[in-house]
């Protein structure tokens, strides 16, 4: 079976207070987990996009930054990885934002160890395969009591789309020829990018790494809806 891959766009990364060095160091230790979530089938990934050289990478940033915002109802579809020092586990996995409500739908190999969480700024649910359903106001705090490990909602919303969570300080970008992210630090989180495509007329994440010290979580996202 021959699976075509479009390969990542290459690009010079501009630093804001991390090496160059390190921007591309991540990704071939991070090859083998991605096999690993492609081998139940021949995934078709999207096709990715070179980024459109600018003169000014940040303020291409801050124009990036600022039209996902007005981006209040998106969908991605993908699947995720994830590992800690006990376990390892992967999922497919479906994020559906409507304004400030969302829902993520994760499951298994044939629909195995579903659950999906839905949630706003005043209350999320949790809802598992047994079925048995939780509630509480916090979704990492859920997260880590239902099902043992916690992943940043607040924050993915946004990393997943490849720039920061807005009111929160950022300690690291690392920005392309085209003021996309290749990495970034907030909230304890490292995040990293390995290649977008087009989804209308926005340039969205096709690989995304999320690192802190408990946890390795990998992203592939196969389908954006804008």
């Amino acid at each position: 079976m021959n699976c075509a891959k479009s390969m990542p766009a290459k690009s010079t990364p501009l630093e804001s207070g991390l090496p160059a060095s390190r921007a591309g160091r991540w990704w071939g230790g991070a090859l083998l987990l991605a096999v690993v979530l492609l081998l139940g089938g021949c995934e078709t990934l999207p096709e990715e996009v070179a980024p459109a050289v600018v003169d000014d990478r940040q303020a291409a940033f801050e124009a990036r930054q600022k039209a996902l915002g007005t981006l209040v109802d998106w969908n991605a579809v993908g699947k995720l990885g994830l590992k800690t020092e006990q376990d390892s586990w992967s999922a497919t996995v479906r994020w559906t934002q409507a304004g400030g409500a969302y829902e993520i739908h994760l499951s298994g190999p044939l629909g195995q160890s579903a659950m999906r969480m839905k949630g706003d700024e005043q209350k999320v649910t949790l809802r598992t395969s047994e079925p048995r359903t939780y509630t509480a106001r916090d979704a990492e705090a859920l997260m880590e009591k239902t099902i043992g490990w916690r992943l940043p909602v607040s924050g993915l919303r946004y990393w997943l789309m490849g720039t920061v969570e807005p009111g929160k300080p950022y300690q690291r970008l690392i920005l392309d020829e085209g003021g996309r992210p290749l990495a970034l630090e907030q909230s304890g989180w490292s995040v990293r990018y390995d290649g977008y495509t087009l989804s209308k007329t926005m340039a969205m994440p096709v690989r995304v790494a999320l690192n802190n010290k408990d946890i390795r979580a990998r992203v592939i996202i196969r389908r954006w809806r804008l």
